[in-house]
């Protein structure tokens, strides 16, 4: 590997590990829905990999399914038969480019030494969470978040967004751990 190249790989490992902040997600769902009264889920997607839309591989968007199907269960909701689920669970995810414009400082001790402002690119993983009551088909809830991802997405990675993505579901309830 050239020293260019290790360079760089030092300078993205670097900023990466500068940009270490919890994910923050954002979730909506419907007021009326008493959340209490449901006990069983299904995924919607089968469990194993299969072809995703929006850019995703199918074997991380694979692996976020999972990641929400064992959140759910420590959550105190019971795996059932697609039929016989309350609950139906979609999960769907896409990977970004993100870029940041941080504006030159003014307060610089030595401003003849202006270079203008600072662009930074980063790669993400959005993950987007759809819990539909089964019986309506209709979407009760539903949570977004995005976290910086390299150029592959770890599981270390990808825990803390699903946790972080699921971490007031179901609202109104008291979550049981195991």
């Amino acid at each position: 590997m050239s020293s260019a190249r290790t360079l760089a790989a030092l300078f993205f490992g670097l900023l990466l590990a500068g940009c270490d902040s919890p994910p923050r997600a954002h979730t909506a769902f419907d007021q009326r829905v008493d959340f209490a009264h449901y006990g069983t889920f299904a995924m919607v997607h089968p469990n194993r990999p299969v072809p995703a839309a929006g850019g995703m591989d199918p074997f991380t968007l694979h692996r976020m399914r999972q990641m929400t199907f064992a959140v759910l269960k420590q959550r105190g909701l019971r795996p059932a038969a697609y039929a016989d689920a309350q609950l139906r669970v979609a999960v769907f995810g896409e990977p970004r480019v993100r870029t940041e414009v941080i504006p030159a400082s003014t307060w610089a001790p030595y401003p003849r030494h202006y270079y203008g402002p600072e662009v930074r690119s980063f790669e993400t993983v959005m993950i987007e969470i759809d819990i539909m009551d089964a019986p309506r088909g209709a979407v009760i809830w539903y949570g977004r978040a995005e976290t910086i991802t390299g150029d592959e997405a770890s599981d270390e990675e990808l825990w803390p967004l699903v946790q972080t993505v699921l971490g007031e579901f179901p609202p109104g309830r008291q979550v049981v751990t195991r």
